[in-house]
């Protein structure tokens, strides 16, 4: 399966130039999956979305072509 990542913030550098990166992986894996071979760290991401929907990181991928967008944790003040 195409798996389309976009990466915001920080977790651009686990991306190509464009924060953006395309996978081909097996049916079946989880969106932590993705993020393991992205090698991204457990905090530094704070929101995962597939294909428009927010989802948890267990959670698995079934369709042919999939988006992810994965956001950092935000502060402000």
């Amino acid at each position: 399966m195409d798996i389309h990542v976009k990466l915001y913030g920080l977790l651009r550098r686990y991306g190509n130039e464009n924060g953006g990166i395309t996978l081909h992986m097996v049916s079946g894996i989880t969106v932590q999956d993705v993020l393991n071979e992205l090698k991204i760290p457990k905090g530094f991401y704070a929101l995962t979305v597939v294909n428009g929907s927010v989802v948890k990181p267990e959670t698995k991928l079934e369709e042919d072509k999939i988006e992810i967008i994965v956001y950092p944790p935000v502060n402000g003040g």
